[in-house]
């Protein structure tokens, strides 16, 4: 797949996610595969999925840049979203069990995604954690944070 078809294949990918097609996303990922340094089975991306949507109610991914060399791409984001919901998963931004603040949220992310045969092979992201449990609420954020918040 060239580049251009592999930015193509992310694109869709987040686009399944905004639609709430969290089959659709999942299927965008080989059957076994990497995410964060881990093996994973596609059901596994899944169960992410799930637990992200659940978590953090309204979650949005806005796409700023993407970026595509050989079979790499790299997005950066904007997630946003309330926190509605206690996470299961460890894997993704906060300590499962946490409970819900109610709170609302963006934060910027980016996903670094490895691509063969028109699957994700490998997905990689770095997010704004500390932003996030700023805006959260979970620990306190410094004033100069607070200003620029509003």
């Amino acid at each position: 797949m060239s580049p251009e078809e592999n930015k193509q294949i992310v694109s869709q990918y987040f686009e399944a996610c905004a639609r709430g097609d969290l089959d659709g996303a999942a299927e965008y990922f080989a059957a076994e595969g990497i995410n964060h340094g881990m093996p994973v089975k596609r059901e596994q991306i899944r169960m992410v999925l799930d637990d992200l949507s659940q978590t953090f109610g309204g979650i949005n991914t806005e796409i700023v840049t993407v970026i595509a060399a050989d079979d790499w791409v790299a997005a950066r984001t904007w997630m946003s979203g309330k926190h509605t919901g206690k996470n299961v998963v460890p894997i993704h931004m906060l300590t499962p069990g946490t409970e819900p603040t109610g709170k609302p949220f963006r934060v910027q992310v980016i996903h670094m995604f490895r691509l063969a045969d028109g699957l994700i092979t490998e997905h990689w992201a770095g997010r704004d954690d500390l932003g996030l449990h700023w805006q959260l609420g979970l620990i306190e954020a410094p004033d100069w944070y607070k200003a620029r918040m509003g």
